[in-house]
C-alpha cells in the first residue's frame, strides 16, 4: 500500500477542507491559478503573537507531481517592519534546539528555501521527500491533505480545529 496521492485525490481532497472550513468560518482560501495538475492551492493565513512579536504566517498546501504528496510552503512576516524571515532567522527564532526529539529533528532537517512553483518567489518549504513514507501509515485516512496538515502543521505553528479530524477523517 502507498501513501501516494493522484491529483484528482488531492484536489476532491481539498476542497472538502475548504467545504468544512466555510462551516466553522476558519478563513482557507482556495486558489485555483491554472487547470494543469499541481495548478491548485489551499491557502491560509493568520496573525501570530510569539514572545512578545507580532508575526504573520502565509501557508499554501500544493501538490508535489514529482512525489505524488501534498507539500506545506510558508512564509513568516514580521508585523512591525514588514520582514520576510530567512530560513536562518526562522530556526533561530522558532526552533528551540534544546527542545528538539528525533522526530523534530529529523523534519527539520528537511526545512528549505526554494521558489514556490505557482507564487514563482522564495518561501520556506518542508521537503517531501519523506511524506509518502509518513503518509503509508495513515492508509485509513479519509483525507490524507488534512492528515498531512495535522501531523506536519505544529512544527510550523499551522494548527488545525479538532473538529477537522472529526467531521472530514473519521466519519
Amino acid at each position: 500500500m502507498s501513501g501516494n496521492l493522484s491529483w484528482d485525490d488531492f484536489k476532491s481532497q481539498i476542497k472538502e477542507i475548504i467545504k468544512f472550513s466555510e462551516t466553522i468560518n476558519d478563513n482557507w482560501i482556495l486558489e485555483e491559478m491554472n487547470d494543469d495538475p499541481g495548478g491548485s492551492l489551499l491557502k491560509y493565513i493568520k496573525i501570530q503573537s510569539i514572545e512578545e512579536q507580532i508575526f504573520k504566517f502565509e501557508y499554501h498546501i500544493l501538490y508535489s507531481l514529482s512525489y505524488s504528496v501534498p507539500v506545506i510552503y510558508f512564509n513568516v512576516v514580521k508585523i512591525d517592519t514588514g520582514q520576510l524571515l530567512s530560513l536562518e532567522e526562522f530556526k533561530e527564532i522558532f526552533v528551540n534546539k534544546n527542545d528538539l526529539d528525533a522526530t523534530k529533528m529529523d523534519l527539520y532537517s528537511v526545512l528549505t528555501q526554494m521558489e514556490h512553483p505557482l507564487k514563482f518567489r522564495p518561501f520556506l518549504v518542508l521537503h517531501p521527500c519523506k511524506t509518502e513514507e509518513v503518509l503509508r501509515n495513515f492508509l485509513d485516512s479519509r483525507n490524507k491533505v488534512l492528515t498531512f496538515i495535522s501531523l506536519y502543521g505544529p512544527f510550523i505553528f499551522l494548527n488545525l480545529e479538532l473538529d477537522y479530524g472529526k467531521e472530514l477523517n473519521f466519519k
